[in-house]
C-alpha cells in the first residue's frame, strides 16, 4: 500500500520538502500550524513517555498510566509520530538514520495490531535543519522512502517540519526551529516540546546510541504498561576516556553531527553517558543479570524498579 499526501499515492521519488509542500498546500498548512505553536516545556514526566533516540514507544486512548508521547534533542535526527484516526493507536520513534525501515514495520505493525477497520495510519514527521553535511536532507529522503516501501497499509502523510522547513537562521547560522514534540494519545494533539526528565536510566539508554548498537527498540506499549530496558551489549571505544578529558567545547565537536546548534545540556549528558559505559563495561554482567530486561513502572513518584540495585 502506498504513501499518500492529500489522499493521492505518493509514489515518485523524493526530491525535497519544500517541493512536496508547495505541490500539496494543505500539508504546508498543516505543517506551519504545528512549527508556530508555542513551544511546552516538561520539568517532569507525569503519565509520560519520553523517547530516545533508536526508541519507540506506542500508547493508546485507553491506556490510563499514559497521556503523553514525547522525544526531544533532534537536531539532524527526526521525529516520527503514527496514529490510527479511528482508534487512537499512537507510536512515536526518534530516528538517527539507524533501523530506519525496521523501526517504521515495527511502528505500523503496533498501530495496525490494535487499529479499527476503518481508522487510516496518520504520519507526521518533525527534525533536521539545513546542517552543513547535509545529514538532515539524507534523512529526511530515507524516511519518506521507507514509508513509501512499508506495504501493508496506507499511510497518510498529514505534516512535515523537516530540514529547509525546519530552519532558521541566527546569527548567520542555520539552527533547528523545533528540537522536539509531544502527542496527546488521548485527543491526537501534537506540540512542540522539551522534557527536562529523560526517564529511567537516561546513561544507560544513551549507551545504545555510542556503542554501536542499531536497531531500533521497542521500550512501552500499552498492554503490559511498563517501560521496559531490553539487554543488549555496547563496545566502550578505547578514545572514551580521552575524549573524557577535552574541553567542553571540544568534546562537542567531536562527539555532535551539529555542535553548533547543540542545546544546553548536550556534553553534560554524553559525558554522563561515556562516564557509564566505562563503569560497566558489560552490561549483561551487571544490568541484564540471566538475560532480564530491566522494567519500570510509574507511579506518583516517577518509573521505577522493584530491582532495589538499580
Amino acid at each position: 500500500m502506498p504513501l499518500l499526501v492529500d489522499g493521492i499515492p505518493y509514489n515518485v521519488k523524493f526530491t525535497s520538502v519544500l517541493s512536496l509542500l508547495d505541490a500539496h498546500p494543505s500539508l504546508k498548512r498543516s505543517s506551519e500550524a504545528i512549527i508556530q505553536d508555542k513551544t511546552r516545556c516538561f520539568e517532569s514526566l507525569p503519565k509520560t513517555v519520553y523517547v530516545y533516540q533508536r526508541e519507540i514507544a506506542v500508547s493508546n486512548q485507553q491506556d490510563d498510566t499514559i497521556d503523553i508521547l514525547g522525544s526531544d534533542d533532534a537536531t539532524t535526527c527526526h521525529i516520527v509520530i503514527l496514529r490510527n484516526s479511528a482508534s487512537g493507536v499512537t507510536a512515536l520513534g526518534h530516528f538517527d538514520g539507524e533501523g530506519i525501515s525496521q523501526g517504521l514495520h515495527c511502528m505500523v505493525q503496533q498501530v495496525q495490531e490494535e487499529a479499527a477497520s476503518d481508522g487510516r495510519i496518520d504520519a507526521f514527521m518533525f527534525g533536521g535543519f539545513c546542517d552543513d553535511r547535509n545529514s538532515s536532507a539524507e534523512l529526511t529522503s530515507q524516511i519518506v522512502g521507507a514509508l513509501q516501501e512499508q506495504g501493508t497499509a496506507d499511510i497518510h502523510l498529514q505534516c512535515l517540519c523537516c530540514t529547509e522547513f525546519n530552519n532558521i537562521v541566527k546569527g548567520g547560522i542555520n539552527w533547528p526551529i523545533v528540537y522536539g514534540v509531544g502527542v496527546n494519545v488521548k485527543t491526537g494533539e501534537i506540540f512542540p516540546a522539551e522534557f527536562e526528565d529523560k526517564g529511567p536510566v537516561p546513561a544507560l539508554r544513551s549507551a545504545r546510541i555510542f556503542g554501536g548498537v542499531h536497531p531500533m527498540t521497542l521500550v512501552y506499549e500499552p498492554v503490559a504498561k511498563v517501560f521496559t530496558v531490553r539487554p543488549f551489549s555496547y563496545s566502550v571505544r578505547s578514545q572514551f576516556r580521552l575524549l573524557l578529558t577535552l574541553p567542553d567545547e571540544v568534546f562537542l565537536k567531536y562527539t555532535s553531527t551539529s555542535p553548533k546548534v547543540e542545546k544546553p545540556g548536550y556534553v553534560s549528558s554524553v559525558r554522563a553517558t561515556f562516564q557509564f559505559m566505562i563503569s560497566n563495561p558489560h552490561p549483561g554482567e551487571t544490568l541484564f543479570r540471566d538475560g532480564r530486561p530491566l522494567v519500570y513502572c510509574l507511579n506518583e513518584r516517577g518509573w521505577e524498579t522493584k530491582d532495589e540495585k538499580l
